[in-house]
């Protein structure tokens, strides 16, 4: 379960992508496609939503659709657009879902499996974004070592997203890769 320390270290961490979607946005190339919830949802680690509210963060700009969503949590904005839109104020929490976007992971066959969004244009147009896949990695790391975590990347699922087609040489990162969970 995400704990507040960890949390914090995570987003610690993260570098802000939002200049590269902002040029997409401003070539006309992306309308911030990937925050449409249309036929999607984001999805909270266990103790993610609990965790951002103990640091401080305002979460109640969220629907809960489904509150036990394999240990963790599915919903989607209340405006059904970006979750950290400028008007909700500097404490609105976006989720490691959307910070890692386009990319997510999930377990299967016992292995950590990375994950690309379809609805971003820069996964659909396969430009090179090795650096946002390196954090997502990184993440990844450090969260599907804890048991609950684990479970619900095992079972949650994402909407539109396939399975990144060709795996970097040294994909699995010895310090990412599982081999055995209980």
């Amino acid at each position: 379960m995400i704990t507040p320390g960890l949390l914090m270290d995570i987003l610690d961490g993260l570098q802000e992508k939002l200049s590269l979607c902002g040029q997409f946005v401003d070539a006309g190339r992306c309308n911030w496609d990937c925050c449409k919830y249309t036929d999607s949802y984001i999805l909270f680690l266990p103790g993610e939503l609990q965790s951002a509210h103990a640091l401080g963060y305002d979460i109640s700009q969220y629907n809960i659709l489904d509150p036990n969503y394999y240990g963790g949590v599915k919903a989607v904005p209340k405006s059904m657009g970006c979750c950290v839109d400028p008007a909700l104020g500097n404490k609105a929490y976006k989720s490691l879902d959307c910070r890692i976007f386009p990319f997510w992971f999930q377990i299967e066959d016992e292995q950590l499996v990375l994950m690309e969004g379809l609805s971003c244009p820069i996964v659909r147009q396969g430009m090179p974004i090795e650096e946002l896949r390196l954090e997502a990695l990184r993440v990844a790391g450090l969260l599907s070592g804890d048991p609950e975590i684990a479970a619900f990347l095992r079972a949650g699922r994402m909407v539109n997203y396939r399975m990144v087609a060709q795996q970097p040489e040294g994909y699995l990162h010895q310090d990412v890769q599982i081999v055995s969970i209980p």
